[in-house]
This record gives structure tokens, sequence and C-alpha cells, in this order.
């Protein structure tokens, strides 16, 4: 793993189980997790430095990916 950059995760599901199982998983291989409960939650919580990487339920209910 390369460890110049952070090793930030964003998951944005509205489904709590969803994120809290991906969450516990991903923080096993080290990585940083941010969650979030809708997509406007995400953007209020991030500039435009932000590094990352987004794990996205397209079907959000406020604004999804469709």
């Amino acid at each position: 793993m390369n460890t110049n950059y952070p090793q930030n995760i964003y998951i944005v599901d509205d489904d709590d189980s969803v994120r809290k199982s991906l969450k516990r998983l991903l923080e096993i291989g080290g990585f940083e997790i941010h969650t979030f409960d809708s997509a406007f939650n995400l953007l209020s919580n991030i500039t435009t430095d932000t590094v990352g990487c987004l794990i996205l339920d397209v079907k959000l209910p406020d604004m999804g990916g469709d």
C-alpha cells in the first residue's frame, strides 16, 4: 500500500447496516473510513482538496446516480 497519500475511503449509503458493514471490513485493511447517510452530508463535509476513494450507493433518495 502506498503510504504517501491518505488512505481515506468515503462511504455514502442510506442503509445504516451497509455503512457499518463496509466500514468494519475496510478498517481491517487499515483504511480510514468516513461514512455518510446522504450525498448532501458528504458534500457538506468535504472540500476540493479532499483525497480518497468514494463508495457510493447510486440509488439514494435525495441525490442518486441515475
